[in-house]
């Protein structure tokens, strides 16, 4: 696809997204849509925007987005470089004990909602590999045939348009767990591997 042709697939697209979000979001909350450039080697996807992220209207810029930009640093991979967004594409929260809201999982209505547009999506920038960071966009890129992070973490299987797909952990867990911040480390030196000569 021509840089002009994928430009116009991605305002049309954005364009529906808007419509989605006034009709599956809560009120009051914005859509946030990927960030990055259109012809991305690497794509990342995440579970959902947290408050930072809804606020400032894209994808990981919050606490586990500043854990994301220092592993990337580490891989000696340019996130201006990589196409970054969600399986879902508002936030979703739940409220919590003490009354605040907080941030919780995508359900599988709403990533089936989202689902169709996250493929058209990633099939517009036909990355040559695509990160699902954590087990929920996992499930929403590969499908039925995703069963655990556990046992499928750092597996390569086929994605949208060529595109080759690898599971890691959230980047939020990986601030919490030495032993998943070497794993995640692994995997984004095989994800650049794979798309070397394309970043």
């Amino acid at each position: 696809m021509e840089d002009k042709a994928k430009a116009e697939a991605m305002d049309d697209l954005f364009a529906r997204a808007v419509e989605k979000a006034g009709e599956v979001c809560r009120p009051g909350v914005g859509l946030v849509w990927g960030d990055g450039p259109l012809d991305a080697p690497i794509a990342f996807v995440g579970e959902a925007p947290g408050q930072q992220e809804t606020r400032m209207r894209c994808p990981f810029v919050g606490q586990a987005g500043k854990v994301f930009d220092r592993e990337l640093g580490e891989a000696g991979i340019d996130r201006s470089k990589c196409w970054v967004t969600n399986a879902v594409k508002c936030r979703t929260v739940r409220v919590s004990p003490s009354g605040g809201v907080v941030n919780r999982c995508p359900n599988n209505t709403e990533l089936s909602d989202w689902l169709p547009l996250l493929i058209e999506e990633l099939e517009i920038v036909r990355p040559a590999v695509i990160v699902c960071l954590g087990g929920v966009a996992a499930k929403a890129v590969i499908g039925k045939g995703f069963g655990t992070m556990t046992g499928q973490r750092g597996m390569w299987t086929d994605g949208p348009s060529g595109s080759r797909v690898i599971a890691t952990f959230h980047p939020s867990y990986v601030n919490r767990s030495p032993a998943a911040r070497q794993a995640f480390r692994e995997d984004l030196n095989e994800a650049k591997r794979v798309s070397e000569g394309r970043i």
